[in-house]
């Protein structure tokens, strides 16, 4: 991927991509999206995710439904990096916009960054742990399930009162949406908070995008603090280094360096694409 000058072609695409997903997720879920059900069933973007599967494998002792879909996400992974956390997952999205609503950026040291990027790995560790002994945690965490159970139990039948075709509008607990609300406010504040703190399927993915072959490459870096303040996850450190576990493709530093010395390659190729 050549170094950013001009539109800001990937940014324009992970958009696109992000609102694609979100759309997509959201029309699965309402009563119109029964008739893509034999097609693209509501399921298919919760079994898509590799930690409800993990979680469900364990607890049942056997490979659970979506385990296909769900290591080819890992596999790709492995190869792009965290491409889900920032182009397709419908949570990320809502919370990139979030997050647009401040313009100035809290930079932390690159110690408090690494301190709090690791609290989302011990959920991870908790929550398969529970797994193992077969506490039921109802999709506890996974960002994914919090989407569905908003979208589904007060997005949707608010529409549905506010449009005159349901007259009364119900639900057992109001704990998702508050949730949800307390994830968007923290973003709001500290852009991708919940990914970088928070979300165990987001450390999963760190975990595997550890050994992505895409790669951030800063060529020639001045160190002069543009790509850190404008990173959303705190992945990018001094001297143009970058902790590439927490890097979600967003891409904003590609187009963000003043010298347009940042581009993403392959690991071990980047040297012959100057």
């Amino acid at each position: 991927m050549k170094k950013g000058t001009g539109i800001k072609q990937f940014v324009i695409a992970r958009r696109c991509f992000q609102v694609f997903f979100l759309l997509l997720f959201v029309s699965i879920l309402t009563p119109a999206g029964e008739r893509l059900a034999d097609i693209l069933p509501a399921r298919f973007f919760l079994r898509s995710s590799p930690l409800m599967v993990i979680r469900i494998s364990i607890g049942i002792k056997a490979i659970a439904s979506g385990a296909g879909f769900a290591f080819i996400i890992l596999l790709l992974t492995m190869v792009f990096g965290r491409f889900f956390c920032g182009w397709v997952c419908p949570m990320g999205t809502v919370i990139d916009c979030a997050g647009a609503l401040k313009k100035k950026r809290k930079v932390f040291t690159d110690r408090v960054t690494g301190w709090i990027s690791s609290v989302k790995f011990y959920i991870l560790g908790l929550l398969i742990l529970l797994a193992a002994f077969s506490v039921q945690t109802r999709g506890a965490g996974d960002p994914m399930v919090i989407m569905a159970r908003v979208i589904s139990l007060y997005i949707i039948p608010a529409v549905s009162m506010l449009s005159g075709a349901a007259q009364n509008y119900f639900t057992q607990s109001w704990l998702p949406l508050l949730l949800f609300v307390l994830i968007c406010c923290a973003s709001a504040v500290i852009p991708r908070s919940w990914c970088r703190v928070l979300c165990p399927l987001g450390a999963l993915y760190a975990l595997m995008s550890r050994f992505a072959l895409l790669e951030r490459v800063a060529t020639d870096c001045s160190d002069c603090k543009v790509c850190p303040e404008t990173c959303r996850m705190g992945a990018i450190k001094d001297e143009g280094n970058y902790v590439k576990s927490e890097c979600v493709l967003c891409m904003d530093c590609v187009y963000s360096c003043p010298r347009h010395d940042v581009k993403f390659a392959w690991h071990h190729f980047w040297g012959n694409d100057k």
